[in-house]
């Protein structure tokens, strides 16, 4: 019994994935080359799951708040019996989470953080009340 896990990356018509634009290759901008009916469709997986997950290298430079702004999605979900909102999952091997996050300015659903012992303690301080954290002392989240 494992979890169904859907992906969902865009990727341009010469097959380029989220590096087709300069900012984006230099990993400092959010990928936005997609269209509005991509974007609608993301949204759609997300409304399907029970949780998001993100790596926080996406998390830094996309920021964001990992909810479903669309009403008739939540809706749906709340028809299927399950919370308006999926749980929401972040990966750090570093921990180097940053508290000012639009994830944790949208407390919409529970925010799960697994990370490593490296996290330091002053964000670990902070994140606390904001996020279930999960650390493990390995130097990778497994």
């Amino acid at each position: 019994m494992r979890p169904i896990v859907l992906a969902n990356c865009a990727i341009t018509a010469d097959g380029k994935a989220a590096i087709a634009r300069p900012a984006t290759a230099s990993r400092s901008q959010p990928t936005s080359f997609t269209s509005k009916q991509d974007r609608r469709r993301l949204l759609e997986i997300r409304a399907e799951g029970d949780a998001i997950l993100v790596g926080h290298q996406t998390l830094k430079i996309d920021n964001p708040p990992m909810s479903i702004p669309a009403a008739d999605l939540r809706q749906a979900r709340l028809d299927r019996g399950v919370p308006e909102y999926p749980m929401r999952i972040v990966i750090s091997a570093s921990g180097e989470i940053s508290p000012e996050l639009a994830i944790f300015h949208h407390p919409v659903a529970p925010t799960i953080v697994y990370s490593t012992i490296r996290m330091p303690p002053h964000i670990r301080e902070q994140l606390k009340t904001k996020a279930t954290l999960h650390l493990t002392d390995a130097q990778r989240v497994d």
